[in-house]
């Protein structure tokens, strides 16, 4: 963690003056404030950023899609989700997840986007991070063309950096107006470059219709903070009990989501909670299931809690108390 700090710290020294870099159809984008902490990203060809659908008849191969391209097995009359990776990583987790919604028997579009190149800046991560903002407004372009513009049944999951570009994407899709992109789901959403300030920088429940966040790194590796129209932090947001270090905290998320398809008899019962305080003081061991309780994971938007919630988990599969 101290020597991403001290890339960081290097990378935004060397920053130039403002920029502004048009890369269509996906948009414009700006070195000037609030972004002025950061490069200005590669454009979609420099980071070779694509797309590949897999349907319920289809769960292995997949199909290249592109909003020049949209292969017949596209049905838009399902709902769609969006599978995003983060920094030096590649789209191997995130189809694993595909694979658990497929198997819960979801009859979805899952597109997984790859973005590996662009992420790939292991001496570089403002360079990652600010990709992450054509990325998510290329996957809104390709969203908006592939479903005539209704977004509602369109769900974007993110690990990492890729909860952040989920945040793009859901701002690139309604342009400053409405949300339109019906759900976000940050698993672990990146923290650094990301904390605090500025919504127009991170991940935003005004992104979307609805979003859910599980933060199993809080201020380590992940941001941490409550963004979302319901944001889940079990075991605190901490050490994760299924983990002995950072890096395990900062991925659990991924097997939770996961967990949350493929096992029914796990709820991930969550209950409200203001702060860490709170729940090492028991403060936060009840709610009512008509009104307060939620579910963490895929699962989280049929149930009424809003705002802060806590839960513990077990140390071994399905991971969930209750």
């Amino acid at each position: 963690m101290q020597r991403m700090i001290g890339i960081v710290l290097l990378s935004i020294a060397s920053l130039a003056a403002a920029v502004d870099e048009c890369y269509e159809p996906c948009g414009c984008f700006t070195t000037d404030p609030p972004f002025d902490d950061r490069p200005l990203p590669e454009d979609y060809d420099t980071q070779e950023i694509s797309w590949r659908l897999y349907t319920a008849t289809n769960p292995n191969l997949g199909f290249n899609i592109h909003w020049d391209d949209i292969p017949t097995e596209y049905d838009p009359s399902k709902p769609t989700v969006y599978l995003i990776h983060g920094w030096i990583s590649n789209t191997s987790e995130q189809e694993l997840i595909k694979d658990a919604f497929l198997e819960a028997g979801k009859d979805y579009n899952i597109i997984v986007v790859d973005w590996s190149t662009g992420a790939d800046k292991p001496l570089n991560y403002p360079l990652a991070a600010s990709n992450t903002r054509v990325v998510g407004a290329c996957t809104a372009h390709l969203a908006e063309m592939i479903s005539g513009g209704n977004l509602a049944s369109h769900h974007c999951v993110g690990h990492s950096l890729g909860g952040q570009t989920c945040g793009y994407m859901g701002k690139a899709a309604h342009g400053g107006g409405s949300p339109t992109l019906g759900r976000i789901t940050g698993l672990d959403p990146a923290g650094p470059l990301f904390y605090g300030g500025d919504a127009r920088v991170r991940l935003d429940k005004t992104d979307t219709l609805f979003m859910d966040n599980i933060h199993t790194s809080a201020l380590v590796q992940g941001l941490g903070e409550a963004v979302g129209h319901v944001d889940f932090f079990p075991n605190n947001g901490l050490r994760q009990t299924p983990c002995e270090d950072s890096s395990c905290d900062h991925d659990i998320c991924r097997d939770y989501m996961m967990a949350s398809l493929s096992h029914s008899s796990c709820s991930f019962t969550a209950r409200p909670c203001d702060s860490v305080e709170d729940a090492e003081n028991g403060l936060c061991e009840d709610c009512d299931p008509s009104t307060t309780c939620s579910k963490m994971g895929y699962y989280s938007n049929t149930m009424p809690g809003r705002g802060r919630m806590f839960l513990r988990t077990e140390a071994d599969l399905p991971y969930c108390e209750d």
